[in-house]
């Protein structure tokens, strides 16, 4: 695959968690899903392994937990050849999640904890695009 530039991404990274339901339930009712899976995400997760599989040279700003998700999301972002370098963990916090509930009807409601999510900020951007020069930086 060509190779289409090389970019900076910064973003969240989330656990999302997905159900997929009939239907969405109503305040104190309990609906049967007829799916479930956990995915990696995120915005800043989703954009920066869509840009890499599609042949840019990537690296990623973001935080995770000092979790085993945060661990699992960090393998897997470097599997996929996303330089991982500027990922920072973050001590005594939880890589953040997201619910996910999907009806019948392709619509979604989402919940969020952001977790390390959180910590991400100008400041991170600061520290870590410095010692990546050779890429734009979106």
């Amino acid at each position: 695959m060509q190779n289409a530039g090389s970019l900076v991404v910064l973003g969240s990274i989330n656990a999302d968690h997905i159900l997929n339901l009939q239907s969405f339930p109503t305040p104190g009712e309990t609906v049967t899903g007829n799916h479930y899976q956990v995915a990696f995400g995120g915005k800043g997760a989703n954009q920066a392994v869509a840009a890499g599989r599609s042949g840019a040279n990537i690296a990623f700003i973001a935080c995770t937990g000092d979790d085993s998700i945060g661990e699992s999301v960090r393998q897997q972002l470097a599997t996929d050849n996303i330089d991982i370098t500027p990922v920072s963990v973050i001590k005594g916090e939880s890589t953040g999640v997201a619910l996910i509930f999907v009806n019948g009807e392709g619509e979604n409601v989402i919940g969020i904890h952001a977790g390390a999510n959180a910590a991400l900020s100008r400041r991170w951007w600061k520290r870590n695009v410095s010692v990546l020069p050779t890429r734009q930086h979106y």
